[in-house]
């Protein structure tokens, strides 16, 4: 193996770790080797993206896309960037060229129906999905893509059995056991979840997605956070609109039966039901800024426990 080989293969190694400061150690100085690399610089955009260094993130994509047009990797790093900056229909023009160039790449799938998801298009999500179930069906990140969008969807029994598939596949995968440990969550089963949320920080102590399904577990046992937090998870499974329908149709619910009793001589259910409403709103505008509070304190100061 060249030395050229063994610094690529390391970069990707960390980079699949999520270690992108290690990785684009690496690949720059791959670059300073190689400059007209597409792929190093590929790879490099696509760490510099899990830093959030948007600018530079972009610029290496660029230049990569301009030094080779046909590898479908390319176009997926710069559809990545692209939904950072919230240009979803270009992020799904740039998926389609790596699908055209390569009608099997799963990950091509994946992002589509990331993409779809986020337009709130779940039908086509599904089908993206569909796809890439077809595909590759031992695939575990697939399983867990499938999964996720039937626990996104409040479809527990259908998760929870692309989820146990993605375990028998692997089970020491981070994705698999989050996806799981988000399941038993939503079915109350909190200390099935509590194992599963340790399982992954056992391997990796700063992940973030597992350091929020254990703030979600505090925030569901919590008895002030319970309720914004239950509130809260099922709303998202509407999407965005519905959850805003179901807002709005609360106002006017509050408002109506509010001024009904007042027209029928009941001054003090009125003013009960006013109340009422002002409360539930003044909880859910205190419940996000105390769940921010409790994730930003679990990421700054959580430390490993052996005794997980």
């Amino acid at each position: 193996m060249s030395r050229q080989e063994f610094l690529f293969q390391k970069a990707c190694r960390h980079h699949e770790m999520g270690d992108a400061a290690t990785a684009i150690d690496s690949l720059t100085e791959l670059l300073g080797e190689d400059p007209e690399n597409a792929i190093y610089h590929g790879m490099l955009a696509s760490c510099l993206l899990m830093e959030s260094r948007m600018v530079a993130a972009e610029y290496e994509s660029k230049m990569a896309l301009r030094l080779d047009h046909s590898q479908p990797f390319l176009h997926l790093v710069n559809a990545r960037l692209l939904i950072l900056q919230r240009k979803l229909s270009e992020a799904l023009a740039k998926t389609d060229d790596a699908l055209r160039l390569d009608p099997t790449y799963i990950e091509g799938f994946l992002l589509k129906a990331r993409i779809y998801a986020l337009m709130e298009d779940r039908k086509k999500a599904k089908a993206a999905l569909d796809q890439a179930l077809s595909l590759a069906p031992d695939e575990v990140d697939v399983r867990v893509a499938v999964g996720e969008y039937f626990l996104e969807s409040g479809d527990s029994d259908q998760a929870t059995f692309h989820a146990t598939e993605a375990l028998r596949l692997n089970p020491q995968s981070s994705g698999a056991n989050l996806l799981m440990g988000e399941i038993q969550l939503a079915n109350g089963n909190t200390s099935e979840a509590d194992y599963h949320a340790k399982f992954v920080l056992t391997a990796d102590p700063g992940s973030e997605q597992a350091l929020r399904l254990f703030v979600d577990i505090r925030m569901r046992k919590n008895w002030f956070m319970g309720g914004w937090w239950r509130f809260n998870t099922w709303a998202a499974t509407l999407g965005q609109q519905k959850s805003i329908m179901v807002l709005v149709g609360a106002f006017l619910a509050f408002n109506l039966l509010s001024e009904i009793a007042k027209l029928m001589g009941y001054a003090a259910t009125s003013a009960f039901l006013s109340y009422a409403w002002l409360a539930l709103v003044l909880y859910s505008w205190v419940g996000l800024p105390v769940y921010q509070k409790a994730m930003a304190k679990e990421l700054r100061n959580f430390r490993f426990n052996p005794d997980f």
